[in-house]
């Protein structure tokens, strides 16, 4: 996980984005608190999603799209999932359709 993060800190300086969301869930994120620390991202923005199947409903994902809009995520800002299964997922096909089109 940690070579994860050193890759992370580094994509981040080389790309430069415009804007930085985290995704995860309450739980997990509180598990993994000293890596979004480690990772040192003061501006990004935390967005909670819920575990299990329920992060994969329609009205999850619709709300997860609204909040990209509202924090005004562009082709240029990153998403950083924290999790894997079933958040993974929901992310995953939040951000295939997001800004699609447009």
């Amino acid at each position: 996980f940690l070579n994860s993060i050193k890759s992370l800190k580094s994509i981040l300086r080389k790309e430069k984005p415009t804007s930085i969301i985290i995704v995860s869930s309450k739980n997990l994120i509180n598990k993994l608190a000293w890596a979004v620390k480690e990772i040192d991202l003061p501006s990004a923005t935390i967005i909670y999603i819920p575990d299990g199947e329920a992060a994969k409903e329609w009205v999850e994902i619709e709300q997860l799209l609204k909040k990209f809009v509202s924090h005004n995520l562009d082709r240029n800002g990153l998403v950083i999932v924290l999790g894997g299964g079933t958040v993974g997922d929901a992310v995953g096909f939040a951000s295939s359709i997001y800004l699609r089109g447009g």
